[in-house]
């Protein structure tokens, strides 16, 4: 026998061990892994008409739209079948990232509302001719 060789029982049985070990914690990993049984949200069909609505968008929880409808700021909750005024006034809404917040240009100023309706607040003035805006990823920065 060469010096490379093990001659002893375990050195010929380890490579044996470890394959069936490794086999076995496949195998109750696959069995004990979870499925998925959630059944998939349904689909919602909806149309928008031009000029009623004009610049939707959507929050990134991708759960409500938001839009301007006749110098008004709307709401649609994807869950419910009608959708609902949110401000009397507002236009370019936009969505906070964590899609709790509405920020809307109205009167040269961009304000802020709860999604779910409230009080605005003022954010900055914005000038008369405004082209939309975004929150950063952040929630802290803006860019006009």
């Amino acid at each position: 026998r060469g010096a490379s060789q093990d001659a002893s029982p375990w050195g010929q049985r380890l490579p044996w061990a470890l394959v069936a070990s490794l086999t076995v914690t496949l195998l109750a990993l696959a069995w004990l892994w979870p499925t998925s049984d959630t059944v998939p949200a349904p689909v919602r069909r909806f149309s928008f008409t031009f000029p009623d609505v004009v610049h939707a968008s959507i929050s990134p929880n991708g759960r409500h739209i938001a839009y301007e409808s006749s110098g008004q700021l709307w709401i649609w909750d994807l869950d419910q079948d009608e959708p609902r005024m949110l401000h009397d006034q507002g236009e370019r809404p936009f969505w906070s990232p964590d899609s709790r917040l509405v920020g809307f240009h109205a009167e040269g100023q961009l304000w802020k509302i709860p999604g779910h309706g409230g009080s605005v607040d003022l954010l900055c003035e914005a000038g008369r001719f405004f082209s939309g805006a975004a929150w950063s990823p952040d929630d802290r920065t803006r860019r006009l």
